[in-house]
């Protein structure tokens, strides 16, 4: 067994399944492609005869791909960035693989010293637009606000804070934790259009509430 990109298993497929007959009717090996069995972003494709078969069939398919620039690589992130690259539901990780033609996935059993491992894989080129997208999401603001007004942010049972996210596309964390001069520490993340759109409505409810 093989294991190829979506990408690459459109190629081994061919229009109308032509490439896939090709490779079967050439090597004389029983190819199979199981697009229902994904894991990480990668298609399984096995190969069964015997060997002389097997191994004209894996060399076959790989020539498919030998002008590939496909790259595989790894970044790490802290868990709360990994949040923000997850969103709600796995609504953000969805939209940036469709965005970018990358498969990114995220291994948080294979963290270490607080950071977790985000593979991506693709092409050269859409790599760096997904490394682009990945970045101005955690990219991050702050703010500082008086202890008292947190309320006031964040709305009963934090609703208003889910409004302002949901409305500005941002991602808000308030550090309660961490008081400085009276003052909590908010970090609001996402490209530079979300992060000045939460931080404008965070400070007309500050600074429009009453003393």
């Amino acid at each position: 067994m093989i294991w190829v990109s979506t990408a690459q298993f459109r190629r081994v497929m061919g229009e109308g399944g032509a490439n896939i007959r090709a490779l079967r009717q050439d090597t004389g090996a029983r190819i199979k492609v199981t697009p229902s069995k994904v894991k990480d972003g990668l298609v399984p494709v096995t190969i069964k005869g015997p060997p002389e078969e097997c191994a004209n069939a894996k060399e076959a398919i790989q020539e498919l791909f030998i002008n590939d620039e496909e790259s595989v690589r790894v970044i790490w992130l802290s868990k709360a960035q990994c949040g923000m690259i997850v969103g709600k539901r796995g609504e953000t990780i969805d939209a940036l693989r469709q965005d970018t033609g990358t498969w990114i996935s995220i291994d948080p059993s294979g963290g270490k010293d607080g950071l977790v491992p985000v593979t991506i894989k693709g092409p050269a080129e859409a790599f760096a637009r997904a490394e682009k997208a990945i970045k101005e999401l955690i990219e991050e603001s702050v703010l500082l606000i008086p202890e008292d007004k947190v309320g006031l942010v964040c709305g009963k049972e934090g609703w208003l804070k889910s409004k302002i996210m949901a409305e500005s596309g941002a991602f808000i964390v308030l550090k309660t934790e961490s008081i400085t001069d009276g003052c909590v520490k908010v970090s609001i993340h996402g490209t530079e259009e979300q992060r000045s759109s939460a931080s404008r409505r965070i400070t007309d409810i500050v600074e429009s509430a009453p003393y």
